[in-house]
């Protein structure tokens, strides 16, 4: 049986595994679940040390993720435009992800460092 399915959306956090990594994160639409992998189409973030916080690599990416204990996922609600999420930051420094909209999610709670 498989957890994730093609057409949900979700938001991926990568697990550094060691200090200096690049923190990862991938928000996309699965297009193709396994029981192991996934091939999902959207768009990579990466933090940016300078500004502090995510931002979005160019372009639309299709990718093949293995599913494993290196990796945080969280699912996104069906009526959210992947192109329309972005990164914030409250006035406590709280940092979420948003669609503008309805949908937020708090990841402080989610990364550590």
């Amino acid at each position: 049986m498989e957890v994730l399915s093609a057409g949900e959306k979700v938001h991926i956090i990568e697990r550094r595994v060691f200090a200096g990594q690049p923190r990862r994160h991938f928000i996309g639409e699965i297009k193709v679940a396994t029981p192991h992998a996934i091939r999902i189409s959207g768009y990579a973030w990466l933090y940016d040390i300078k500004s502090g916080t995510y931002v979005r690599r160019p372009g639309l990416r299709l990718r093949v993720i293995y599913l494993g204990a290196g990796m945080i996922i969280n699912l996104i609600p069906q009526e959210v435009d992947i192109d329309s999420i972005r990164y914030t930051k409250d006035e406590s420094g709280i940092a979420r992800i948003t669609d503008g909209k309805e949908y937020g999610l708090d990841l402080n709670e989610l990364i550590t460092d």
